[in-house]
């Protein structure tokens, strides 16, 4: 057939290259199974392809690039590049996110957040302060900004990483920086996103929240210096596993730095720590990423080899073009498919037999059915309304839980204290000795805070979003099989309850076609792995866990802020006395902990509020996908009668023509369909 790609096997040296030709191949059936819905007028069809297309058309490899402070992600991320792009200093110095792409001229792209923070820090370079300036509100959402790429460091580097790291990144008003660069690697549809370190709550919510389920492979440094933290640990179990990220890649860095006697038994504390998380047969590595970035800036393969980053690429392209590419290419292909059926199999039947009735004969039917369509809209409202409701209980069962939460690690702040071990000591002649021993006291308590909400999260929140979903899905299941059953009698009437010949195929039910609906349509692109593999039930209350475990998270930062804890403290007057410096040093934790347990106490409505609406937000969400799930039933039986009456009023020339286009679409989609299915049974088994 004209204009049907040629799919034959790939051959190419290059897997990347191989895998974007593929799926151009893709790309080319979308585009022309789109044609020819366009060609039908199904509005429906025609916008699933164009979102399908547009997916394929953007979709690359993107590979995050996790890890704590002072591990050497930059330094790795450059040895990966071969260019020395990001910078890299012995003090946290990635203050914000950086998505690195391929792009012929070198480029470097500000985005800001949304709101910007009330307050800019006097050390952002003139020429933003000069662009925010220029919004006519300032309600209006800033306009990118393009710097120049030798300037770069300036805008992604933290400005004083002597100061608190949560106080100097949450003054940032950027988001993300994307910066285009003609990287050989990135040229093959490769996306390095570089990340702020892990040790500070906000940036590791806004990975965690927006960025953790929308990409491909996940490379989590550490370094041998300090193998697996607690902090490590934590965020593998809780934010990557949870997202179904079970190919994990971890980097055990400056494998150089262990002295040669040393490396055998490091290299076997890192394979037992870490090897159980990952689904790969091998997926921990030892390596040094300045031995790496070095040995190719200057040309030394032998060096590049020493690193340990050879087998990394290695196992890192095969995975991607392999394991995650077939992915890639398998699931838009099956969706385009499932499309083409419904339209071959439903859609066009179903008009060509209302282009047999006789103009009056459907006007009447369509008159007939207007009630049962009436109908089917006042079910769909019950389904809303009931799905509603169940999110305000929903709501206010947080709200109180949330609240109690709160005010039982207030209550438990004092314990804390005493058992709280700090390294910095009150010093009488240490000028910074005071503000290092406030920091560190702040950040321990944010820390356990921010542990013991986690556990709240899986004891609590979880079984109670799990049992919210269940009586959910029990409430409406049978209003939902009601309205499928009312679609399917209105469908029944308009066709003479056509039996549609071709394939056979075990028809799931109404209901269990609108949950998968709001499962496979994750309401968070961070959970779409997870809806997937678990469905409605398994993908909301993660949705909704990881919600509220954020707004606690924020909530937590502006309790534990060092700038806001330190003059509380330094107005108690407890480094004014003359005790020992240890007795200083214990009255001061114990000042600490009672002016955050203060400022929790006072802050409990808000911020269980905060956790709850949270809550109501996603469910609200759910409702808006169900109820247009359910009106694109309704809506199709409307558009394709009025379709076919406007064409019948205007006469039997009209209708021949119909007829003909609606014919040539059909051939036109059986053939498509057979290059699909030739792609999936090739791309099945390879």
């Amino acid at each position: 057939m004209s204009g049907v790609p040629n799919l034959q096997r790939v051959q190419s040296t290059d897997r990347y290259e191989a895998f974007r030709t593929q799926m151009d191949q893709l790309v080319c059936l979308a585009s022309m199974a789109d044609q020819s819905f366009g060609d039908l007028e199904l509005k429906d069809p025609e916008s699933r392809t164009k979102m399908l297309m547009g997916k394929l058309a953007e979709d690359s490899f993107k590979v995050m690039v996790l890890g704590e402070f002072k591990r050497g992600k930059s330094t790795f991320i450059n040895a990966l590049l071969g260019v020395d792009l990001l910078p890299s200093y012995a003090v946290p110095c990635t203050a914000v996110i950086n998505e690195i792409r391929w792009g012929i001229r070198k480029s470097a792209t500000l985005h800001f957040c949304c709101p910007l923070p009330e307050k800019l820090p006097k050390e952002i370079p003139a020429a933003v302060r000069e662009h925010l300036k220029r919004r006519s509100s300032q309600s209006e959402p800033a306009a990118p900004l393009e710097i120049a790429t030798d300037e770069l460091e300036s805008f992604v580097t933290i400005p004083f990483p002597e100061k608190d790291q949560a106080e100097s990144v949450a003054e940032s008003p950027y988001q993300k920086v994307e910066i285009e660069w003609p990287l050989d690697l990135c040229k093959r549809g490769v996306e390095i996103i570089d990340s702020p370190g892990l040790n500070e709550h906000k940036s590791r919510t806004l990975i965690a929240k927006d960025y953790i389920g929308k990409v491909d492979a996940i490379i989590f440094v550490l370094s041998c210096t300090a193998l697996g933290g607690n902090l490590e640990m934590q965020v593998i179990e809780r934010d990557l596993i949870e997202s179904g990220h079970d190919h994990l890649f971890f980097v055990c860095n400056r494998f150089d730095e262990i002295r040669s006697e040393e490396r055998e038994r490091i290299r076997r504390f890192g394979m037992s720590k870490l090897s159980s998380y990952t689904r790969l047969d091998e997926g921990v590595f030892f390596m040094s990423a300045r031995q790496a970035l070095d040995g190719r800036l200057r040309g030394e393969g032998e060096l590049v080899q020493r690193s340990g980053i050879a087998a990394l690429e290695e196992a890192l392209t095969s995975f991607l073009t392999n394991d995650r590419g077939r992915v890639k290419l398998l699931q838009p292909a099956r969706d385009l498919q499932r499309l083409l059926f419904e339209v071959r199999h439903e859609e066009i039947p179903k008009r060509t037999e209302l282009l047999n009735h006789n103009l009056s004969q459907l006007e009447e039917d369509y008159e007939k059915v207007k009630p049962d369509l009436e109908m089917a809209e006042r079910t769909r409202d019950q389904v809303l309304n009931s799905l509603k409701s169940h999110a305000k209980l929903l709501s206010e069962e947080v709200y109180l839980r949330a609240r109690g939460k709160l005010k039982e690690i207030a209550d438990a702040i004092p314990e804390w204290a005493e058992a709280l071990e700090v390294e910095n000591r009150f010093k009488l002649f240490g000028s910074d000795s005071k503000e290092k021993l406030v920091s560190e006291v702040t950040q321990k308590f944010k820390g356990r805070i921010d542990e013991d909400l986690q556990k709240w999260q899986q004891s609590c929140l979880k079984p109670l979003a799990e049992q919210r979903v269940e009586q959910i899905t029990r409430d409406i299941r049978s209003r939902v099989e009601q309205f499928y059953a009312k679609v399917a009698e209105t469908n029944a009437v308009l066709t003479s309850d056509m039996k549609v010949e071709g394939d056979v195929v075990e028809e799931a039910s109404g209901a269990e076609r609108f949950f998968a609906a709001l499962a496979g349509a994750s309401l968070n692109p961070g959970l779409g792995v997870h809806g997937y593999r678990h469905g409605f039930h398994g993908m909301l209350p993660a949705l909704l866990t990881q919600v509220a475990t954020a707004a606690a998270l924020y909530f937590v930062i502006g309790i534990t802020n060092p700038l806001i804890v330190f003059p509380l403290v330094w107005s108690a007057g407890i480094f004014h006395g003359k005790l020992r410096t240890e007795s200083l040093t214990e009255k001061a934790k114990k000042e600490i902990g009672k002016r955050i347990a203060e400022q929790l106490r006072n802050n409990l409505s808000e911020s269980a509020s905060k956790i709850s609406r949270e809550f109501e937000k996603q469910t609200d969400m759910m409702a808006e996908l169900a109820k247009r799930s359910l009106d694109a039933e309704i809506d199709g039986i409307r558009q394709r009668v009025e379709a076919v009456l406007e064409v019948k009023r205007k006469g039997e020339a009209d209708v021949e023509k119909q007829r003909k286009k609606i014919e040539d679409a059909a051939i036109r989609l059986v053939e498509i369909d057979k290059q699909l299915t030739e792609f999936l049974l090739l791309h099945t088994s390879s």
